[in-house]
């Protein structure tokens, strides 16, 4: 009789420590990009204008606006840039976030007079090595060339 209270006093135990544990996950929620748009512009907020997915013939740069949440101080993420079409991987661009905000800016720029190729591309948005979001767009051929 006294194992089986001693059984019963510990599964009373643990059940009453299962629903700490659960609000103490709940409360460490971990980071993550939570969105990610594709625009030809921003405006001097960095907020993003002319949101698409298909860019012009002629682009030479391609605005990624991206929102986060729970990053921690010095959080680094990577911005993997591909061209799809011809399976060429062309930049990384490593970024460290601020806590002063919760939303940034990344950029893909061709040299002056140089339009990006038509065709797909990707980028992904990396951190520690694994892939949080990717968003894909064209560039459309460009009717001038």
């Amino acid at each position: 009789m006294g194992n089986l209270r001693l059984h019963l006093g510990l599964i009373t135990a643990l059940l009453f420590l299962l629903p700490i544990f659960n609000l103490q996950a709940a409360f460490s929620e971990s980071f993550e990009i939570t969105n990610v748009k594709i625009c030809l512009k921003v405006d001097r907020n960095r907020n993003p204008i002319h949101v698409t997915n298909k860019l012009p013939g002629g682009t030479q740069n391609v605005y990624a606006w991206f929102s986060w949440k729970n990053a921690p101080k010095s959080q680094t993420i990577t911005a993997r840039w591909h061209y799809v079409s011809e399976d060429i991987h062309i930049l990384d661009s490593p970024v460290t976030l601020t806590r002063h905000s919760d939303q940034g800016v990344l950029i893909l720029r061709m040299p002056e007079d140089k339009p990006l190729p038509s065709g797909m591309y990707r980028m992904d948005i990396e951190a520690d090595g694994k892939v949080l979001n990717s968003t894909s767009f064209t560039v459309r051929p460009d009717r001038n060339r």
